[in-house]
Protein backbone atom coordinates (compact mmCIF):
# COMPACT_ATOMS: atom_id res chain seq x y z
CA UNK A 1 0.00 0.00 0.00
CA UNK A 2 2.69 2.71 0.62
CA UNK A 3 4.10 1.94 -2.18
CA UNK A 4 1.33 2.28 -4.43
CA UNK A 5 0.87 6.23 -2.25
CA UNK A 6 4.90 6.74 -3.36
CA UNK A 7 4.08 5.73 -6.90
CA UNK A 8 0.86 7.89 -7.04
CA UNK A 9 1.97 10.54 -5.87
CA UNK A 10 5.34 10.89 -8.25
CA UNK A 11 3.27 10.01 -11.27
CA UNK A 12 1.19 12.97 -10.07
CA UNK A 13 3.88 15.40 -9.59
CA UNK A 14 5.66 14.36 -12.74
CA UNK A 15 2.17 15.33 -14.61
CA UNK A 16 1.95 18.45 -12.95
CA UNK A 17 5.58 19.28 -14.02
CA UNK A 18 4.91 18.36 -17.49
CA UNK A 19 1.42 20.46 -17.69
CA UNK A 20 3.24 23.29 -16.56
CA UNK A 21 6.38 23.08 -18.93
CA UNK A 22 3.05 22.49 -21.51
CA UNK A 23 1.68 25.93 -20.82
CA UNK A 24 5.51 27.45 -20.89
CA UNK A 25 6.30 25.78 -24.10
CA UNK A 26 3.15 27.44 -25.53
CA UNK A 27 3.50 30.67 -24.10
CA UNK A 28 6.71 30.67 -25.69
CA UNK A 29 5.54 29.69 -29.11
CA UNK A 30 3.62 32.35 -29.02
CA UNK A 31 5.81 35.20 -28.34
CA UNK A 32 8.31 33.74 -30.74
CA UNK A 33 5.22 34.11 -33.36
CA UNK A 34 4.81 37.55 -32.31
CA UNK A 35 7.95 38.71 -32.74
CA UNK A 36 8.50 36.97 -36.24
CA UNK A 37 5.76 38.69 -37.49
CA UNK A 38 6.44 41.66 -35.99
CA UNK A 39 10.28 41.65 -37.31
CA UNK A 40 8.47 40.53 -41.03
CA UNK A 41 6.49 43.37 -41.23
CA UNK A 42 9.19 45.69 -40.53
CA UNK A 43 11.74 44.09 -42.93
CA UNK A 44 8.36 44.33 -45.48
CA UNK A 45 8.15 48.38 -44.84
CA UNK A 46 11.87 48.57 -44.58
CA UNK A 47 12.44 47.19 -48.07
CA UNK A 48 9.39 48.85 -49.74
CA UNK A 49 10.98 52.30 -48.33
CA UNK A 50 14.33 51.05 -49.95
CA UNK A 51 12.81 50.23 -53.26
CA UNK A 52 10.63 53.89 -53.16
CA UNK A 53 13.09 55.35 -56.25
CA UNK A 54 13.65 51.99 -57.76
CA UNK A 55 10.84 50.26 -58.33
CA UNK A 56 7.82 51.72 -56.93
CA UNK A 57 5.23 49.13 -57.91
CA UNK A 58 7.03 46.62 -55.94
CA UNK A 59 7.62 48.93 -53.09
CA UNK A 60 4.02 49.55 -52.95
CA UNK A 61 3.07 45.44 -52.84
CA UNK A 62 5.51 44.92 -50.27
CA UNK A 63 4.18 48.17 -48.26
CA UNK A 64 1.25 46.59 -48.20
CA UNK A 65 1.74 43.37 -47.55
CA UNK A 66 3.65 44.95 -44.42
CA UNK A 67 0.68 46.72 -43.23
CA UNK A 68 -1.41 43.38 -43.91
CA UNK A 69 1.11 41.55 -41.65
CA UNK A 70 0.60 43.85 -39.30
CA UNK A 71 -1.29 47.03 -38.90
CA UNK A 72 1.62 48.91 -36.96
CA UNK A 73 3.08 52.50 -37.27
CA UNK A 74 6.12 52.01 -39.16
CA UNK A 75 4.24 49.78 -41.77
CA UNK A 76 1.55 52.50 -41.98
CA UNK A 77 4.15 55.09 -42.78
CA UNK A 78 5.93 52.94 -45.57
CA UNK A 79 2.94 52.57 -47.45
CA UNK A 80 1.81 56.65 -47.62
CA UNK A 81 5.12 56.95 -48.46
CA UNK A 82 5.05 54.59 -51.23
CA UNK A 83 1.53 56.13 -52.12
CA UNK A 84 3.21 59.73 -52.44
CA UNK A 85 6.01 58.98 -54.27
CA UNK A 86 4.12 58.38 -57.10
CA UNK A 87 5.31 60.34 -60.36
CA UNK A 88 1.51 60.93 -60.61
CA UNK A 89 1.14 62.83 -57.48
CA UNK A 90 4.27 64.87 -57.51
CA UNK A 91 2.19 67.53 -60.00
CA UNK A 92 -0.44 69.40 -57.75
CA UNK A 93 -2.46 72.42 -59.48
CA UNK A 94 -3.81 75.21 -57.08
CA UNK A 95 -6.26 77.67 -57.60
CA UNK A 96 -5.90 80.99 -56.34
CA UNK A 97 -6.80 84.54 -56.53
CA UNK A 98 -3.90 86.71 -56.99
CA UNK A 99 -4.94 90.02 -56.11
CA UNK A 100 -4.28 93.14 -58.45
CA UNK A 101 -1.31 94.66 -56.23
CA UNK A 102 0.44 91.50 -57.04
CA UNK A 103 0.64 91.52 -60.73
CA UNK A 104 2.65 94.20 -62.93
CA UNK A 105 1.19 96.91 -64.45
CA UNK A 106 1.27 95.23 -68.28
CA UNK A 107 -0.45 91.86 -66.48
CA UNK A 108 1.69 89.63 -69.23
CA UNK A 109 3.65 86.93 -67.38
CA UNK A 110 7.08 87.80 -66.93
CA UNK A 111 8.15 84.20 -65.63
CA UNK A 112 8.42 81.98 -68.93
CA UNK A 113 9.58 78.96 -66.74
CA UNK A 114 6.97 78.78 -64.53
CA UNK A 115 4.72 76.35 -65.43
CA UNK A 116 1.34 77.57 -64.07
CA UNK A 117 2.32 81.08 -66.35
CA UNK A 118 2.92 83.29 -63.29
CA UNK A 119 3.52 87.19 -62.62
CA UNK A 120 7.28 88.01 -61.11
CA UNK A 121 6.31 91.29 -59.58
CA UNK A 122 9.74 92.96 -58.86
CA UNK A 123 9.23 95.66 -56.41
CA UNK A 124 13.14 96.99 -55.07
CA UNK A 125 14.92 94.32 -56.96
CA UNK A 126 13.02 91.43 -55.37
CA UNK A 127 11.52 88.70 -57.24
CA UNK A 128 8.63 86.80 -56.66
CA UNK A 129 7.26 83.31 -58.06
CA UNK A 130 3.40 82.50 -58.18
CA UNK A 131 3.88 80.24 -54.76
CA UNK A 132 5.31 83.17 -53.05
CA UNK A 133 2.67 85.79 -54.24
CA UNK A 134 -0.06 83.14 -53.22
CA UNK A 135 1.88 82.98 -49.85
CA UNK A 136 1.33 86.95 -49.21
CA UNK A 137 -1.90 87.12 -50.63
CA UNK A 138 -3.19 84.27 -48.07
CA UNK A 139 -1.37 85.96 -45.23
CA UNK A 140 -3.25 89.74 -46.13
CA UNK A 141 -6.42 87.65 -45.85
CA UNK A 142 -5.52 86.04 -42.46
CA UNK A 143 -4.58 89.75 -41.57
CA UNK A 144 -7.76 91.06 -42.59
CA UNK A 145 -9.67 88.37 -40.90
CA UNK A 146 -7.94 88.89 -37.70
CA UNK A 147 -8.52 92.97 -37.53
Amino acid sequence: MLFRRVVTATLTGLLVAVIAALIVALHATSVARREAKESLARQLAATATALQATNLRASLVLAAQGVKTLDGVPERAALLTSDLASPKLRTVELSATITPELLPKDKTPTDKNDPVGGFVYSGGGIGTSTRDRIRLSHRRALAAQDR
